[in-house]
């Protein structure tokens, strides 16, 4: 990736503060842009589809009010973008849910408890074609 390429990011997760944390995060952040925010499946199904981005910061666990589940979104994500990067954010510890969502095509996921540098170092990993597994999911 060349240093004049913005790594263009969706955010897509159902809490507001989180939301707004994230993109706070990303907006100090020179080779980063946001390019949209999403509250449910469907939100973020047309934000795909309109703004086309590099990586999608995907909450593994949403509440299905639109009738899509993450999992869901996922797939539905790689079928519309298939070069798009998919990190999962999460809070849970579930082995076979996280591996179901990497078989599904997630690039990686990272919990939700990570710091301000691990987040921002799994973005600019995955864009530059690397696996981002946080160590739990190695152990």
């Amino acid at each position: 990736m060349s240093q004049h390429t913005l790594i263009r990011v969706l955010i897509v997760d159902d809490y507001t503060i989180v939301r707004e944390g994230l993109a706070a995060m990303l907006s100090g952040q020179p080779d980063m842009v946001l390019v949209g925010m999403a509250t449910c499946g469907n939100e973020a199904l047309l934000l795909v589809q309109t703004t086309r981005p590099d990586l999608v910061l995907l909450d593994m666990v949403m509440p299905t009010q639109d009738g899509v589940d993450s999992l869901a979104v996922l797939r539905a994500i790689k079928q519309i973008q298939p070069t798009t990067h998919i990190l999962l954010l999460t809070s849970m510890t579930n082995d076979e849910c996280l591996l179901a969502a990497l078989k599904a095509g997630a690039a990686g996921y990272i919990p939700k408890d990570a710091g301000r540098e691990h987040i921002l170092a799994a973005i600019r990993n995955l864009a530059a074609r690397t696996a981002e597994i946080s160590p739990p999911a190695t152990e």
